[in-house]
């Protein structure tokens, strides 16, 4: 039958829903998601999934959750280590989840079309220029649309990445498709909270020096509440990750250190020991975010001729080649870093554990492979 002026009257707008309805109609592919019963698998494997949009997505699935039962005979762990310790989603492909965990739908119904374009914007995302800065948020958040309360809130410059709703409240906290996404969880960064679920933190994102006894000050939490998840040291900069975390963390932290943040050019060199530390995982995941951060940071050096050697051997590294074959240029990398002139560059900070050579402190570097070795999980991202 068709209505409307010729329109087919069962194509349903997610527009003209309301907001629960219309999120559901993206989470039945953007939200992990099982059978609501047994019979309804027979159904999916004959026919189809059963949901309808317009239609209650809970009348037809169950979505995954951190202690979603996995099915009989999987592994225990198959849909847990899809989530933070604290149940926030970090692969993707739950990013109906997150949203469903966050104030911004539930007390004030924001929807996926709120801020994504369906049939507009950039095919990347499906964000339009417009809905790539602030004013998604301050069609809300009105209070901050003048500039001087934006800067009193964020202590950033207005036009700082640093004054970006998304990057504090959407931080890059997920992982899928070799690639790193933003979390869809829209919170506020809390230091003591994100320590202790094992979860990168949004101002430790731009400003990898610090630690997060650093940014517990900064929020006005307790510094010595702040206990991290993976057991290294809360006064160490967040690079720590890169060897101490898990590999959801090693490989966010890694793509972390490639891009814009607080510091910037020659600023960066103390995180090179990192990388090539990193460079050396038993995951090809933070092996290949190591290597292409640790390009961009050499691309930067304000001496490029210094830098181009390195730059050469790092094109000669391939993260999945056989070990030898890996190490072996690992090592040639480990060589031609010691033997740049470190003098004139700036002393790394002490959180760094970074000498003036440019060098990890040995004893630091050994604990925190140790704690990462107890760190090792596979992980089904389950896309």
């Amino acid at each position: 039958m068709r209505l409307n002026g010729g329109r087919d009257a069962a194509i349903v707008n997610p527009e003209g829903l309301a907001a629960e309805q219309s999120t559901q109609v993206c989470g039945q592919c953007h939200g992990q998601r099982l059978p609501k019963t047994n019979d309804m698998v027979r159904e999916w494997i004959h026919a189809g999934p059963t949901f309808r949009a317009g239609q209650n997505l809970n009348d037809h699935v169950q979505p995954v959750w951190k202690h979603t039962p996995a099915p009989a005979q999987a592994d225990e762990n198959l849909f847990s280590l899809r989530f933070w310790a604290d149940g926030t989603p970090r692969l993707s492909a739950y990013e109906y989840q997150g949203l469903l965990q966050s104030a911004c739908y539930r007390d004030a119904e924001l929807t996926c079309i709120d801020c994504h374009t369906v049939h507009g914007g950039d095919p990347v995302g499906q964000i339009s220029d417009r809905n790539r800065g602030n004013q998604p948020c301050l069609r809300c958040h009105q209070d901050f649309r003048p500039e001087s309360a934006l800067v009193a809130h964020t202590r950033h410059p207005a036009d700082s990445e640093g004054s970006r709703c998304y990057n504090c409240h959407m931080p890059d906290a997920v992982y899928g498709v070799m690639d790193i996404h933003r979390t869809h969880r829209i919170e506020s960064p809390d230091a003591v909270r994100d320590a202790a679920a094992g979860r990168p933190n949004a101002c430790l994102n731009c400003h990898l020096e610090a630690t997060p006894k650093w940014v517990a000050a900064q929020l006005d939490q307790d510094p010595d509440a702040v206990v991290r998840l993976d057991g290294a040291d809360a006064g160490l900069s967040e690079a720590a990750a890169l060897l101490a975390g898990d590999p959801v963390q090693k490989a966010i932290i890694g793509y972390r250190a490639g891009q814009p943040g607080a510091q910037t050019g020659i600023e960066r060199a103390w995180l090179v020991p990192y990388l090539l530390q990193s460079m050396a995982d038993k995951y090809p995941s933070s092996r290949r975010f190591a290597r292409d951060s640790l390009r961009q940071i050499l691309s930067d050096f304000p001496d490029a001729a210094a830098a181009q050697p390195l730059l050469w051997k790092l094109d000669q590294f391939d993260f999945i080649a056989p070990v030898e074959q890996r190490m072996q240029t690992l090592d040639a990398l480990h060589e031609l870093w010691r033997s740049l002139d470190k003098s004139a560059w700036p002393t790394p900070a002490p959180a760094t554990a970074v000498s003036a050579e440019y060098t990890l402190d040995e004893t630091v570097r050994l604990a925190l492979l140790e704690l990462g070795g107890r760190q090792d999980k596979q992980i089904s991202i389950g896309e």
